[in-house]
């Protein structure tokens, strides 16, 4: 009998799909047969309303206005990280082409930033010529955003923990801790 109830079934049946209606009822398509339709509830008031009497509910913004809407809402924080990932790997590239022309090579361009392989923590940026990567710049950790030095194989790892020297949630995407060779040295 479901058949009955679709769209297809009030288009080809509009007079007792308005009939329907008429009745006040709508189709529940999870318990598939027709229900009274639902009236239209006034939203809820939190406390009394005597004699200008206003509560701390009414005062609170937000609750009577429904669901906030998805501009308000931010970026989940790993989001914003791989944006500003991309974002890092283009400057490094942008410092690499500045190296280049500033020390006048031009027996081959100047080497590009890529992001060699992204784990479920780390993010491994390293520097390709011809495609091909040849160097490791620096490693990302993709919970906190933080930039650490490293060698190929792993991050480094120090007494007080990573060797982190920036951050590319920063507002310049931790430019003032790295060169173009990868981060430096803490002094």
């Amino acid at each position: 009998m479901s058949f009955l109830f679709d769209k297809l079934f009030q288009k080809q049946n509009p007079e007792l799909a308005g009939e329907m209606a008429k009745r006040g009822l709508i189709f529940d398509r999870i318990r598939h047969r027709w229900i009274k339709k639902p009236e239209n509830r006034a939203q809820p008031t939190y406390g009394a309303k005597i004699l200008g009497y206003t509560s701390s509910y009414d005062k609170k913004p937000g609750l009577l206005e429904g669901p906030p809407s998805s501009e308000a809402t931010p970026k989940p924080k790993s989001e914003s990280i791989k944006h500003n990932l991309d974002k890092y790997v283009d400057m490094i590239t942008d410092l690499m082409a500045e190296y280049w022309t500033r020390n006048e090579y031009t027996h081959a361009p100047a080497p590009t930033a890529k992001i060699h392989n992204v784990g479920e923590r780390f993010a491994r940026i390293s520097i390709a010529e011809d495609g091909k990567s040849v160097s490791l710049h620096s490693w990302i950790d993709m919970k906190t955003g933080d930039i650490i030095q490293g060698g190929w194989k792993a991050p480094t790892r120090t007494k007080k923990g990573l060797a982190i020297r920036g951050n590319i949630l920063s507002d310049d995407l931790g430019r003032s801790k790295i060169d173009h060779h990868g981060p430096k040295y803490l002094r």
